[in-house]
């Protein structure tokens, strides 16, 4: 699968990686964001976890210094039927599995 080039300036530009994939993105709440995708295939899922980090944790100047960010991301399927919460919960989960280890990167619930 073929991702859009990295052109992500601000977080509101995570819109536009994951457009075409008929996924919305959200922000939970202080730097956890959700994105919600219907029909997309386990190999698009990870193509797009694997490309978020590369646009989302740009360095960005503050000041004569340069902040960096992690990235840490979690993914579940779901199937017909699947509690919306557990589906959540086994993403957050596998997300801070990821954040443990101290690295960016993805990881399936």
């Amino acid at each position: 699968m073929r991702l859009p080039p990295a052109a992500i300036t601000h977080p509101d530009d995570l819109a536009g990686l994951v457009d075409h994939l008929r996924t919305i993105a959200a922000r939970l709440g202080g730097d956890e964001f959700a994105c919600l995708t219907v029909g997309t295939s386990a190999e698009a899922l990870d193509a797009l976890a694997a490309r978020m980090p590369e646009v989302v944790c740009v360095p960005v100047a503050v000041g004569v210094d340069e902040a960096r960010v992690a990235c840490g991301i979690g993914i579940a399927t779901a199937a017909s039927g699947d509690d919306p919460v557990r589906l959540f919960d086994a993403a957050d989960r596998a997300m801070y599995g990821v954040k443990a280890r101290g690295k960016c990167g993805f990881a399936h619930a």
